[in-house]
């Protein structure tokens, strides 16, 4: 199977699985999609991991700007299905730690282009990093997380 077919339906099987949940998980995977290389942001196609995202009303503040809670949430998501399609045995995973740098505001309506960079997966733990831009590739936000790897392997897809 292709590396886009692969990553397409770990993200479809994602969405069916969050889809009924009335979360900021389940209202940004619905909305979210892959952009495969080439790409401007994509420089290493063997770690880099690119989607795009359509910001609406749902997942804004009262300032109309993406709330920190759904920012944290996306990239949560958006590194935890890039470390499990880039994982050889494909293999769950868990959040250790996540920290965000907020650099400018994520506002509604805006396209932005989450760029997922994983850096190492190792037996137990993997270490990505995710940085937010706009469509003019203004960086909005930089993240690191750390996942703990269950070390049961799933069949591949």
């Amino acid at each position: 199977m292709s590396q886009r077919k692969t990553i397409q339906l770990i993200l479809d099987n994602y969405i069916k699985d969050i889809n009924n949940k009335n979360s900021f998980g389940g209202m940004i995977a619905k909305n979210l999609n892959i952009i495969y290389p080439p790409h401007k942001l994509i420089i290493n196609t063997e770690t880099d991991i690119l989607f795009s995202l359509k910001v609406n009303s749902d997942v804004c503040n009262v300032i109309n700007s993406m709330h920190g809670g759904a920012v944290t949430t996306l990239i949560d998501e958006t590194t935890s299905l890039s470390t499990t399609f880039l994982d050889k045995h494909q293999r769950d995973n868990l959040s250790i730690n996540l920290s965000t740098f907020y650099y400018n505001p994520v506002k509604n309506n805006q396209t932005i282009f989450i760029l997922n960079r994983v850096g190492k997966i190792g037996k137990n733990v993997a270490y990505c990093t995710a940085d937010l831009y706009d469509e003019n590739l203004k960086p909005l936000t930089h993240s690191m997380h750390v996942l703990s790897i269950k070390n049961e392997i799933k069949p591949k897809f």
